[in-house]
This record gives C-alpha cells, sequence and structure tokens, in this order.
C-alpha cells in the first residue's frame, strides 16, 4: 500500500472514536494482517527467548521470585503470555490503550499449541484456556498469572518503589512521544530493584517501509518536524528518535548499558541514505553514521 493513503487512512482513523478498534477491523478484514501469520509468531518467540537470555545472564534475582513488568503489550499478548510460561511469580502487562481482543489472544493459544515448542510448556489449564469479552481478565490472573492493566500511563504507574526485578520493551519506545520517553524510562527506573534488568529492542525504521517497497527505511528523515507533526498518526505514532537520542536519556535516567547490538544496513541501503534528502533538522544534527542505524537492542541495570 502506498504510505501516503496509509497516513491519510489512518490519521482520519485516529480522529475517531475507538481507533484501536477500527484498527483492528481493518487489519482484520481488510489487509488481513491480524491474526499475525505463523512465521511471525515464530518471531516473537525468538524475541521471548532474546529478551530471557538477558534476563538470565545480566539478572540476579531468581526468576522464580521476580515481578516481570512489560510496557506495550499489544494485540495478540503473545509476548507476555509466552513470559507466563517461563516461571515468574508475577507479570505486569500495560498499555497505553486497551488493546487486546479475545479472539487473537485464542490464536495465540492455538499457535503455541501447534508450535509445541518445549522451551514454553503449557499445562493442562492453559491449553483448554478460552478468552471471552466477559473473562479475559480474570482468566489472565487466574491462568497466566498475568495483570493486565490498560488504559495505562507509564509515566505514572502507581507502583510500589524498588519493587519490580525486570522490565522487557519490544518494538515499542519508537511509537511513544519524544517528549514522554525520559518521563517513562525515569519512572520505570523508579520502580526497579537495584540491580534490576531492562531489556529492549527498539526498531529505528520508517515503519511505513514495511507495508510500501518504494521507498526506503530513512524515507521519514526527509520531513521537517513541523511537516512530519502533520503526518504521523496516532494510532501508529514513530517518534523518528535516533540511537544516540535513547543514549542520552538513558545515561541521564540513571542506567547503566550492560548490552548494546546495534543493526546496520547493507551497502544499497546505505547508499540510498547517502543519496536522498535528509532534513535539515536531521542532516545538522547528526552524522550518516548515527543516521544509519537501523536499530538495536538495548539491555539496562540499575545500579
Amino acid at each position: 500500500m502506498d504510505y501516503q493513503l496509509k497516513i491519510k487512512i489512518q490519521n482520519f482513523i485516529s480522529r475517531l472514536p475507538n481507533p484501536e478498534k477500527i484498527n483492528y477491523f481493518l487489519q482484520k478484514f481488510v489487509t488481513k494482517s491480524l491474526p499475525i501469520p505463523l512465521a511471525e509468531f515464530k518471531i516473537k518467540l525468538s524475541s521471548i527467548k532474546l529478551h530471557f537470555d538477558n534476563i538470565k545472564k545480566y539478572g540476579v534475582n531468581e526468576i522464580s521470585d521476580s515481578v516481570y513488568y512489560e510496557i506495550g503489550a499489544g494485540y495478540d499478548m503473545a509476548i507476555p503470555i509466552g513470559m507466563s510460561l517461563l516461571g515468574f511469580r508475577k507479570l505486569i502487562c500495560v498499555d497505553v490503550r486497551k488493546l487486546v481482543f479475545e479472539d487473537l489472544l485464542n490464536d495465540t493459544l492455538r499457535k503455541f499449541r501447534f508450535v509445541n515448542d518445549p522451551f514454553f510448556q503449557l499445562n493442562e489449564t492453559q491449553k483448554n484456556t478460552i478468552f471471552t469479552k466477559h473473562n479475559s481478565g480474570n482468566t489472565f490472573e487466574k491462568n497466566f498469572n498475568i495483570y493486565y492493566l490498560a488504559p495505562f500511563d507509564a509515566r505514572n504507574t502507581k507502583i510500589n518503589e524498588n519493587s519490580i526485578d525486570y522490565c522487557i520493551t519490544n518494538a515499542v519506545l519508537e511509537h511513544v512521544p519524544e517528549d514522554i520517553i525520559y518521563e517513562l524510562l525515569k519512572e520505570t527506573f523508579r520502580v526497579m530493584k537495584k540491580g534490576g534488568i531492562m531489556s529492549n529492542v527498539i526498531d529505528y525504521r520508517d515503519h511505513f517501509a514495511y507495508f510500501d517497497s518504494k521507498i526506503n527505511f530513512y524515507n521519514y528523515l526527509q520531513f521537517s518536524k513541523q511537516k512530519w507533526g502533520t503526518m504521523n498518526p496516532d494510532v501508529m505514532h514513530q517518534n523518528r528518535m535516533r540511537h544516540k537520542d535513547y543514549i542520552k536519556i538513558v545515561h541521564d535516567v540513571g542506567f547503566e548499558i550492560v548490552k548494546e547490538v546495534l543493526a546496520y544496513p547493507d551497502d544499497v541501503l546505505f547508499s540510498k541514505l547517502k543519496e536522498m534528502y535528509i532534513s535539515e533538522e536531521y542532516f545538522n544534527s547528526y552524522t550518516l553514521d548515527e543516521l544509519k542505524i537501523l536499530g538495536s537492542q538495548l539491555v539496562l541495570r540499575k545500579p
């Protein structure tokens, strides 16, 4: 789909009541991108294993005694449900809006049963779970030990200080408005225990390039801040922050970086970046080597 058309549609949706429900309807019945295909589900399983490896490698607290906190649980709760099978004492999973849909939750459980990965062992109660619009909250707590909170402001959690052992975000922070990121991470720092680990995967690509093959992953860097403000839809907000912006905020908040893995373009994509027009705000504030970074794994520790 042409990205400019998609932007217009998503901006229209953003102005309507319950935009997340409309967006879900379009994704399910028009673009048919929901439920996610099995291949994409398996990528999510790989993401769970990545975050869990980071927690096991860099964390100090036993999983069975630990409280897990996830910011941005998503439509199908695949990552929270997968994490719930790994032995955490309690899982708190939050979204800025209530995004869960029961048919997607049931599809997630069907996929876990079908894949039958020995890393994720469903017990009999979990295998037989059926989510409905009347029972989803209680079922999360009773069968998966997940406390799902939405709508939820991660800048003001009301969670007790020094009570969270492990936190993850997975392709979430790039959707948080730039003026909110510091407050969100500062609050996360407050609620985490000393030695607590926060594992993040952040995608710096223009997400519209996933839908429109005519543009590349740097396409949105051509627009001024003012122009992008008129284009950027609320239902798929992209803050366009680059890696060094996150690093500065992480240090300002007080986290230590214990792991930093960066994704880089191949020569063809980097050539496109060098040849394209870049807005003055980005051209004057970043080197090409800073702009070219496509994503990161960033694992943080509260000292």
